[in-house]
Formats: structure tokens, C-alpha cells, sequence
């Protein structure tokens, strides 16, 4: 059984991220999502897990890093795998190889950031961090070839995305459920 504290922050990530889309940039926030980020990776008392939360629910959205070599070289593979991925969306513990209607709908619900928001909640809830251990973050593809649903290649970190679901980007627990 999950304690209290685990639910109660996952429900709380899974409503906040629907109020995720839209809003004013806000600069610096690579730097603030760091920081955020380490507080929650300390273990804090309650009230600053959840303020910390909070705040990190309205910079995840902002300033992701940039690929890195291997991951550039992943999405290159990706790219010429899977033509149908013709946009990216790139947020700080995922990449999306989207569909332009898939891509569309993703920017409209905040997918992204739900997923990065998701993925900190994971993290912490399992204490496991693949994104560290395999060194490079989750990337979501639409694959060709396969007809319908959601396959995750742990080693890789690649949650593949059947031909039925390529313009769907509402169904976020699903992949939150991959991840």
C-alpha cells in the first residue's frame, strides 16, 4: 500500500497538470526546475514536498535543456525509423516525436509538462531514476508498423505509440502508466 503522502501528491500532480496549458514565460526557470527538483530529491517534511510541487507545476514548462549529443543521435535514429514523428516537444525528463495533430493537442493540454511533472512524482514514489541511468530522456514515437496501443522499451526509454493513438495526446495517464 502506497503511504498517504504518495497518493495524495499524485493526485494532486494528476489535477494540477490539466491547468497546465497556456500562461506567461517565465525566465530562469531551467535554473528554478534544478533547484525544485533537488528539494523533492532530498526527502523534505510534507508542507515543503507539496510547496515545492507547486512551484515546480509552473516552471516545468519553461526553458528545457537542450539535447545532448546522444540523445540527438537517438532522435536522428528515431527520425528516420518513424517519418511520421515530424514535430518535437522537447521537455526536461521527456521528448515527444509527434504528429503535427498529435503535437497540436499536446501544446493545448500541457502533455509535456504533465509528463515531466509525472515523471518527478515516479522518481520520487519508486526512488528510481531511468532518465539518469540510461542518459537520456524518455522519448514518445509514433512507430510504424504497429497498428494500436503503448510499448515502453525499458532499456532504451522509448515508449512507442501504436498507429490508432498517433493523434491522441489526451490520454496522459496512459502514459504515465508507460513510464
Amino acid at each position: 500500500m502506497l503511504p498517504m503522502r504518495h497518493v495524495a501528491v499524485i493526485a494532486w500532480m494528476v489535477c494540477a497538470a490539466g491547468a497546465l496549458a497556456g500562461g506567461p514565460a517565465r525566465g530562469g526557470a531551467s535554473a528554478e526546475c534544478d533547484r525544485l527538483e533537488k528539494i523533492l530529491l532530498s526527502d523534505p517534511p510534507e508542507k515543503e514536498r507539496v510547496a515545492a510541487l507547486r512551484k515546480l507545476s509552473f516552471v516545468v514548462r519553461e526553458s528545457p535543456p537542450p539535447l545532448s549529443g546522444a540523445e540527438q543521435s537517438f532522435i536522428d535514429g528515431l527520425k528516420r525509423e518513424n517519418p511520421a514523428g515530424t514535430e518535437m516537444l522537447i521537455g526536461r525528463h521527456v521528448i515527444v516525436l509527434a504528429t503535427p495533430k498529435f503535437a497540436a493537442r499536446a501544446r493545448a493540454n500541457g502533455f509535456v509538462a504533465a509528463m515531466d511533472l509525472g515523471y518527478v512524482v515516479l522518481r520520487d514514489l519508486f526512488a528510481v531514476d531511468p532518465v539518469a541511468t540510461v542518459g537520456h530522456r524518455f522519448v514518445i514515437v509514433p512507430q510504424q508498423g504497429k497498428p494500436g496501443g503503448h510499448t515502453t522499451n525499458t532499456p532504451t526509454l522509448k515508449i512507442m505509440v501504436g498507429q490508432a493513438d498517433w493523434d491522441n495526446a489526451d490520454w496522459i495517464e496512459r502514459f504515465f502508466h508507460e513510464m
